[in-house]
């Protein structure tokens, strides 16, 4: 039993004066194409950077790499999704939910995450609750997702008409801003429809209003459109007619400058 200590003071030693090991060059090539579909993913290249993710895909699993191949799986349904194809992305993920390997909690919470998401774009509020209620499970204190599930939380209610739950959610991202980061245009955005939904138009322009600016200023352009869209539909609920065109034709040029940029691959 002694001699474990001699031994481990031993190895340490020569750790110390070894040289540090060189990278796994494999490894290295997967993170690097996984930076490039970043990158091509940010400028909307989509075709790019789903080539850069699947050749990572498989250099990951070519070593096992059980939680590099479930980060690049997550990545990959996430452009799926912006180029318009949310039911493809979902059953990537249940797919990879549903595998038998472990995950680590806040890879699996992404991917419940996400998979909400997904379901929700398509409709399935069920299948969103379920995932969310998953997410949850994982999210324990400090939790970096707390602000995107609250507002997917706020999301599923609003399609469940649950106008007035949902408010109260945005407003609660909304009010912690400094921790909302990104999700803080989303709940701008959802407190816009919920308001709209409880009759309140003239607070549902001034929320989109607030979306919009946020969303510009980080360029978003997939969610301009849709807090453009927000725009009118209030201005239209308040008989501003032609305020209401206003934002609809702004929103229907940029729906097709972005297909333009996208190569006419994305359907919002």
């Amino acid at each position: 039993m002694k001699a474990w200590p001699l031994i481990l003071a031993g190895a340490l030693l020569t750790s110390a004066c070894a040289h540090p090991p060189e990278r796994n060059a494999v490894v290295a090539r997967a993170e690097a194409m996984t930076q490039r579909a970043a990158q091509a993913y940010a400028k909307g290249e989509l075709a790019t950077a789903r080539n850069n993710y699947s050749s990572a895909l498989r250099l990951y699993e070519s070593l096992a790499d059980s939680e590099g191949r479930a980060r690049t799986m997550l990545s990959l349904a996430r452009v799926m999704a912006q180029a318009g194809k949310p039911m493809d992305a979902r059953a990537e993920i249940e797919a990879l939910l549903a595998e038998p390997g472990p995950l680590n909690p806040a890879t699996r919470l992404t991917a419940h995450g996400r998979a909400a998401g997904l379901a929700l774009t398509i409709g399935d509020t069920h299948a969103a609750q379920r995932h969310l209620d998953q997410a949850a499970t994982l999210c324990t204190a400090p939790c970096p997702d707390g602000a995107a599930l609250t507002v997917l939380r706020a999301r599923v209610w609003l399609a469940q008409g649950k106008a007035a739950e949902a408010l109260t959610l945005a407003d609660k991202v909304v009010a912690d801003s400094a921790h909302a980061g990104s999700e803080h245009g989303n709940a701008l955005r959802v407190r816009a429809q919920a308001l709209a939904a409880l009759g309140k138009h003239r607070e549902a322009t001034e929320a989109a209003m607030w979306a919009l600016e946020f969303d510009q200023m980080r360029g978003r352009s997939e969610l301009v459109i849709l807090d453009l869209q927000l725009l009118a539909q209030a201005h239209q609920a308040l008989g501003e007619a032609e305020i209401a065109r206003r934002y609809q034709t702004l929103a229907e040029r940029a729906r097709a400058a972005r297909r333009d940029l996208l190569g006419g691959g994305a359907d919002e």
